[in-house]
Protein backbone atom coordinates (compact mmCIF):
# COMPACT_ATOMS: atom_id res chain seq x y z
CA UNK A 1 0.00 0.00 0.00
CA UNK A 2 1.37 3.41 -0.94
CA UNK A 3 1.96 6.11 1.64
CA UNK A 4 -0.86 8.25 0.17
CA UNK A 5 -3.34 5.37 0.36
CA UNK A 6 -2.25 4.52 3.90
CA UNK A 7 -2.69 8.15 4.97
CA UNK A 8 -6.10 8.31 3.30
CA UNK A 9 -7.19 5.10 5.04
CA UNK A 10 -5.95 6.42 8.40
CA UNK A 11 -7.92 9.66 7.94
CA UNK A 12 -11.03 7.73 6.94
CA UNK A 13 -10.77 5.41 10.00
CA UNK A 14 -10.02 8.20 12.50
CA UNK A 15 -11.99 11.25 11.39
CA UNK A 16 -12.31 12.85 14.83
CA UNK A 17 -8.63 12.54 15.70
CA UNK A 18 -7.50 13.88 12.34
CA UNK A 19 -10.03 16.72 12.55
CA UNK A 20 -8.71 17.79 15.96
CA UNK A 21 -5.08 17.50 14.83
CA UNK A 22 -5.66 19.49 11.64
CA UNK A 23 -7.68 22.14 13.49
CA UNK A 24 -5.19 22.60 16.31
CA UNK A 25 -2.33 22.88 13.83
CA UNK A 26 -4.34 25.38 11.79
CA UNK A 27 -5.06 27.59 14.78
CA UNK A 28 -1.65 27.38 16.43
CA UNK A 29 0.57 27.65 13.37
CA UNK A 30 -1.58 30.25 11.66
CA UNK A 31 -1.74 32.57 14.65
CA UNK A 32 1.93 31.99 15.53
CA UNK A 33 2.89 33.13 12.03
CA UNK A 34 0.65 36.18 12.34
CA UNK A 35 2.04 37.12 15.74
CA UNK A 36 5.56 36.76 14.39
CA UNK A 37 4.72 38.92 11.37
CA UNK A 38 3.30 41.57 13.70
CA UNK A 39 6.56 41.52 15.66
CA UNK A 40 4.51 41.49 18.85
CA UNK A 41 5.23 39.68 22.10
CA UNK A 42 3.84 36.15 22.16
CA UNK A 43 0.19 36.07 23.27
CA UNK A 44 -0.67 32.52 24.35
CA UNK A 45 -4.31 33.46 25.09
CA UNK A 46 -4.74 34.79 21.55
CA UNK A 47 -3.22 31.59 20.12
CA UNK A 48 -5.52 29.44 22.27
CA UNK A 49 -8.47 31.49 21.02
CA UNK A 50 -7.55 30.74 17.41
CA UNK A 51 -6.97 27.06 18.21
CA UNK A 52 -10.43 26.78 19.79
CA UNK A 53 -12.01 28.70 16.92
CA UNK A 54 -10.29 26.48 14.34
CA UNK A 55 -11.49 23.33 16.11
CA UNK A 56 -15.10 24.50 16.05
CA UNK A 57 -14.83 25.45 12.39
CA UNK A 58 -13.21 22.11 11.51
CA UNK A 59 -16.04 20.09 13.03
CA UNK A 60 -18.93 22.32 11.95
CA UNK A 61 -17.85 23.36 8.46
CA UNK A 62 -15.06 21.06 7.29
CA UNK A 63 -16.50 17.81 8.65
CA UNK A 64 -20.24 18.37 8.60
CA UNK A 65 -20.96 20.89 5.85
CA UNK A 66 -18.15 20.23 3.36
CA UNK A 67 -17.57 16.52 3.89
CA UNK A 68 -21.18 15.43 4.42
CA UNK A 69 -23.74 17.95 3.19
CA UNK A 70 -21.85 19.33 0.19
CA UNK A 71 -20.71 15.83 -0.79
CA UNK A 72 -24.37 14.78 -0.84
CA UNK A 73 -25.72 17.92 -2.55
CA UNK A 74 -22.91 18.34 -5.07
CA UNK A 75 -20.99 15.09 -5.62
CA UNK A 76 -17.57 15.56 -7.16
CA UNK A 77 -18.57 13.65 -10.29
CA UNK A 78 -18.51 16.82 -12.42
CA UNK A 79 -16.71 20.16 -12.34
CA UNK A 80 -20.04 22.03 -12.31
CA UNK A 81 -20.74 20.58 -8.84
CA UNK A 82 -17.29 21.66 -7.64
CA UNK A 83 -18.10 25.19 -8.80
CA UNK A 84 -21.54 25.11 -7.13
CA UNK A 85 -20.03 24.06 -3.80
CA UNK A 86 -17.30 26.70 -4.15
CA UNK A 87 -19.89 29.39 -4.89
CA UNK A 88 -22.12 28.32 -1.97
CA UNK A 89 -19.19 28.50 0.42
CA UNK A 90 -17.85 31.84 -0.77
CA UNK A 91 -21.12 33.66 -1.44
CA UNK A 92 -23.30 32.38 1.42
CA UNK A 93 -21.39 30.54 4.15
CA UNK A 94 -18.33 32.77 4.44
CA UNK A 95 -19.90 36.25 4.51
CA UNK A 96 -23.18 35.28 6.21
CA UNK A 97 -22.08 32.59 8.68
CA UNK A 98 -18.31 32.24 9.07
CA UNK A 99 -17.38 35.90 9.54
CA UNK A 100 -20.30 36.92 11.78
CA UNK A 101 -19.51 33.92 14.00
CA UNK A 102 -15.78 34.71 13.92
CA UNK A 103 -16.27 38.29 15.06
CA UNK A 104 -18.82 37.23 17.70
CA UNK A 105 -16.35 34.60 18.99
CA UNK A 106 -13.59 37.16 19.20
CA UNK A 107 -15.87 39.62 21.01
CA UNK A 108 -16.87 37.01 23.59
CA UNK A 109 -13.23 35.96 24.14
CA UNK A 110 -12.20 39.59 24.63
CA UNK A 111 -15.19 40.54 26.78
CA UNK A 112 -16.64 42.96 24.21
CA UNK A 113 -20.26 43.53 23.25
CA UNK A 114 -21.83 41.87 20.23
CA UNK A 115 -22.58 45.31 18.79
CA UNK A 116 -18.85 46.02 18.63
CA UNK A 117 -18.34 42.69 16.83
CA UNK A 118 -20.90 43.63 14.18
CA UNK A 119 -19.34 47.07 13.78
CA UNK A 120 -15.86 45.57 13.40
CA UNK A 121 -17.06 43.08 10.79
CA UNK A 122 -18.79 45.84 8.85
CA UNK A 123 -15.62 47.95 8.92
CA UNK A 124 -13.20 45.12 8.14
CA UNK A 125 -15.31 43.25 5.56
CA UNK A 126 -13.93 45.40 2.76
CA UNK A 127 -10.49 43.93 3.51
CA UNK A 128 -11.51 40.51 4.87
CA UNK A 129 -13.84 39.33 2.12
CA UNK A 130 -11.62 40.05 -0.92
CA UNK A 131 -8.64 38.47 0.88
CA UNK A 132 -10.79 35.48 1.80
CA UNK A 133 -12.14 35.03 -1.71
CA UNK A 134 -8.68 35.40 -3.27
CA UNK A 135 -7.47 32.59 -1.02
CA UNK A 136 -10.47 30.27 -0.67
CA UNK A 137 -11.97 30.27 -4.16
CA UNK A 138 -8.94 28.43 -5.61
CA UNK A 139 -8.51 26.40 -2.40
CA UNK A 140 -12.19 25.38 -2.47
CA UNK A 141 -11.88 24.15 -6.03
CA UNK A 142 -9.34 21.68 -4.64
CA UNK A 143 -11.45 21.02 -1.51
CA UNK A 144 -14.54 20.03 -3.45
CA UNK A 145 -12.57 18.05 -6.05
CA UNK A 146 -11.06 15.59 -3.55
CA UNK A 147 -12.67 12.69 -1.69
CA UNK A 148 -14.99 13.95 1.06
CA UNK A 149 -13.09 12.21 3.88
CA UNK A 150 -9.93 14.14 2.91
CA UNK A 151 -11.57 17.56 2.93
CA UNK A 152 -11.09 18.21 6.65
CA UNK A 153 -7.35 17.54 6.56
CA UNK A 154 -6.89 19.50 3.32
CA UNK A 155 -8.89 22.41 4.73
CA UNK A 156 -6.74 22.25 7.86
CA UNK A 157 -3.56 22.46 5.84
CA UNK A 158 -4.83 25.28 3.60
CA UNK A 159 -6.48 26.93 6.57
CA UNK A 160 -3.18 27.15 8.44
CA UNK A 161 -1.98 29.76 6.01
CA UNK A 162 -5.38 31.41 5.90
CA UNK A 163 -5.67 31.70 9.71
CA UNK A 164 -2.31 33.45 9.70
CA UNK A 165 -3.67 35.96 7.20
CA UNK A 166 -6.97 36.30 9.06
CA UNK A 167 -5.29 36.77 12.42
CA UNK A 168 -2.87 39.30 11.02
CA UNK A 169 -5.57 41.34 9.30
CA UNK A 170 -7.97 41.13 12.26
CA UNK A 171 -5.30 42.45 14.63
CA UNK A 172 -3.81 45.01 12.24
CA UNK A 173 -6.71 47.37 12.95
CA UNK A 174 -5.83 47.72 16.62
Amino acid sequence: MSLARAASAFIERRPNATTVAAAMARGAAGDACAQHAEDAPWDARRCATFMAWSTGVAFALDRYVYSHLFARWWPRNCFRNVLKATAADNIIITPCLYFPCFYAWEAVCEGNEMRSAAERYRAEAVVQLPMTWAFWIPANVVTFSIAPHLRTVWSGAAGTLYVGLLSYVAHAYR
